[in-house]
């Protein structure tokens, strides 16, 4: 059993808690990072749904308190490490946190509980607040992931087309599709 919920949202910080069977972690971050992008990213990264670099561990600042995340996937276990420092120095060691569940479990209560807060206070509502846009792409490729749906296919652009550089794009048809869907 594990629940996430985003309980506020409001000028430039976020709070929330994750309760498993063993763990309730309450947090409040500042706008300095962009929590939800970086969660997001590091959830993805260790599932192999992105790829280019590392992005297992984040910070995330509480001011003047940080926390450092380290994520780590093994089978279908994932271990979520929080390493609570005083400052930035890392030189006071706070705690350490450690939430273990299903990988796929987290994935939906992560996809519930981003479902119910951009619900709560929409897409323009939340880059108001937060001073940073809502992480759109990554939320609908977890619910790719999470539906196994494959709307978010990417396709390799010619050399030609990108002036002898290459790329990946995407169809903008297929993605407002998927949104539609997921908020309906």
């Amino acid at each position: 059993m594990i629940k996430i919920d985003f309980e506020r949202l409001e000028a430039g910080w976020i709070e929330g808690k994750i309760t498993t069977e063993e763990n309730n972690l309450y947090f409040s971050y500042s706008w300095i990072s962009n929590f939800l992008n970086d969660l997001l990213k590091a959830f993805l990264y260790v599932g192999g749904y992105i790829e280019n670099r590392s992005l297992d561990r984040f910070t995330a600042y509480s001011e003047p308190a940080i926390d450092d995340w380290l994520f780590n996937k093994k089978d279908n276990d994932l271990v979520i490490q929080i390493n609570c420092f005083k400052d930035e120095t890392r030189n006071k060691q706070i705690e350490i946190t450690k939430i273990r569940c299903d990988y796929n479990e987290f994935m939906d209560a992560l996809f519930e509980s981003l479902t119910r807060l951009i619900k709560r206070v929409g897409i323009y509502g939340y880059r108001t607040e937060w001073e940073e846009e809502f992480p759109i792409s990554l939320y609908m490729k977890l619910y790719d992931v999470l539906n196994n749906s494959h709307y978010l296919d990417l396709n390799k652009l010619s050399l030609e087309k990108t002036y002898n550089q290459g790329g990946q794009v995407s169809n903008v048809s297929n993605e407002l599709t998927l949104i539609s869907e997921i908020l309906k």
